[in-house]
């Protein structure tokens, strides 16, 4: 065989190669989350019920791209916290937990909101997660592999211990004050405060995949000072054409990251992010003077 024929031969297995092998893995991208699944739950506080949360699980055959937790029926901003609030661990759903801050009864209806894509969009997530024993205040920052950016991610405080899960009654001594995207879109970073007087353990989760698997993503964000009353609630928009994954929310003082100070005096009370909106809101003590920043990525 002459040299020029075995190289038509090589070529000629190659094409075949490249008609017959695997099929490149699918990009996530607007329309896909556009189209994904909307679904979720619901649950209510007030009264004699101070506490409340649990999963929320995405159709059959899907993964969450988006979630979050908020109270839509109560005006007085002050009166409910987010303790969790985060995809689980195998993508099939969301957790979410709150409970009554102010002690007044009034009642509140908690909405959680999951957008799901079919697996095969995500296929090949690598999940991140860091767990942290922690007493009073404690910052979490969980990064993605090289090269790859989070989609979506969350935090969940649980009671100390190997195999601890949701235990409300313990999970009240914990609010979140920050549980966003880093700015670069490389990981997830989360602050918590314990109120009470025992360990609590403060689990960072954060779901990536390859740059190359995600439609170019646009970041958006917006910094809001706390009312005459200390509280901010307000909605971060993506433009048209695109839509939310990745997004959150965190208190912090002005142009520095979340520290003791920021975190000892502020709380988170909602965070849902929902086709092209981040719905967010939270409270912060008079002094040090505190900004919340949301932040979002938009997928074209």
């Amino acid at each position: 065989m002459t040299l020029r024929g075995a190289l038509a031969g090589l070529c000629a297995l190659l094409a075949i190669g490249a008609t017959t092998g695997p099929a490149a893995a699918a990009q996530l991208d607007a329309v896909d989350v556009a189209s994904g699944a909307q679904t979720g739950g619901q649950y209510f506080l007030g009264g004699a019920v101070t506490t409340g949360g649990g999963y929320s699980s995405c159709p059959s055959g899907t993964r969450v791209v988006t979630g979050g937790a908020y109270p839509v029926n109560q005006d007085d901003v002050d009166q409910y916290a987010v303790t969790s609030s985060s995809p689980t661990l195998d993508g099939k759903g969301w957790y979410s937990h709150a409970f009554e801050e102010g002690g007044t009864g009034s009642s509140v209806q908690v909405d959680v909101d999951l957008t799901c894509v079919p697996a095969a969009k995500v296929r090949g997530t690598a999940v991140r997660v860091r767990t942290t024993r922690f007493l009073e205040t404690r910052s979490v920052t969980v990064r993605c592999p090289r090269n790859a950016s989070v989609y979506t991610g969350g935090a969940f405080v649980s009671p100390a211990g190997p195999d601890s899960g949701p235990i409300p009654e313990l999970a009240d001594d914990a609010l979140l004050s920050a549980s966003a995207p880093l700015k670069n879109g490389r990981g997830w970073s989360a602050s918590v405060r314990n109120q009470g007087a025992s360990p609590l353990d403060l689990s960072v989760t954060a779901r990536c995949l390859p740059d190359k698997r995600l439609a170019r993503m646009k970041v958006v964000a917006e910094t809001m000072p706390p009312s005459e009353f200390g509280a901010v609630r307000d909605r971060l928009t993506c433009p048209s054409n695109t839509r939310l994954t990745a997004a959150g929310a965190a208190w912090h003082k002005p142009n520095r990251p979340p520290d003791a100070g920021s975190i000892a005096n502020s709380l988170l009370e909602g965070v849902a992010s929902i086709g092209r909106q981040l719905e967010y809101r939270g409270e912060a003590a008079a002094s040090p003077a505190l900004v919340l920043t949301a932040r979002g990525f938009c997928l074209r």
